[in-house]
């Protein structure tokens, strides 16, 4: 949840401008997260943004959305958003016959999707960054490639904060048995690609495969 409580009287009062808002994945029920507007009580909750997979989009690696999601300040661009965090998700299931397992659930090789770190804005969804398979090094502003990124991420991502609260690095583990570390460079010169420049994901360990 993210919960803002614009002129910190310790309640949060729709009518003041303050703000609830949930998020939750699918799990095995699909690969979309969805954010919910529950700010006021007294009317039905609002829908306010679906992430779902993609097919040439931001979110072509999104897998059964199993990660829960995190909340919390990322800075670029001397700015600081409020953001949602969540991995690719897991890869199993069945094929689309129905008559196969696949993925995970199958074996223990290379998975086609899940296999990626995201970061959206937690008021639209709009991507800000992510972490996926290719290149090592490839980047743009919203994208960071790495070549060992081949297995499905379903964990919780856990961040770890700056002396103000901005997160500044991010650690999960994979399905292969890989853990995963992700720097998030602060910045307060403007610079326009920050987040090409500064913001990476290295391997940090490999207990696994």
């Amino acid at each position: 949840s993210w919960v803002e409580d614009i002129n910190r009287d310790g309640r949060i009062e729709h009518a003041d401008g303050d703000r609830a808002y949930i998020y939750f994945g699918l799990r095995r029920g699909g690969r979309s997260y969805y954010a919910i507007d529950v700010s006021d009580p007294d009317t039905v909750p609002q829908l306010l943004w679906r992430i779902s997979a993609t097919s040439g989009g931001d979110f072509d690696e999104l897998g059964l959305a199993f990660s829960e999601p995190i909340v919390g300040k990322v800075n670029y661009s001397g700015e600081d958003e409020t953001a949602l965090v969540f991995a690719g998700g897991y890869h199993g299931g069945w094929n689309e016959g129905m008559t196969a397992r696949v993925g995970k659930d199958l074996s223990p090789a290379d998975d086609a999707m899940g296999s990626a770190v995201y970061i959206v804005s937690a008021e639209t969804g709009v991507l800000l960054w992510k972490a996926v398979h290719g290149s090592t090094g490839s980047a743009s502003n919203t994208s960071y490639a790495h070549a060992g990124l081949v297995d499905s991420i379903p964990s919780r991502i856990t961040p770890m904060l700056s002396a103000t609260g901005v997160i500044h690095r991010l650690y999960v583990g994979d399905t292969g048995g890989a853990v995963w570390r992700a720097d998030l460079s602060q910045n307060h010169s403007g610079a326009e690609d920050h987040r090409k420049d500064s913001w990476f994901i290295s391997k940090l360990a490999e207990l696994g495969t």
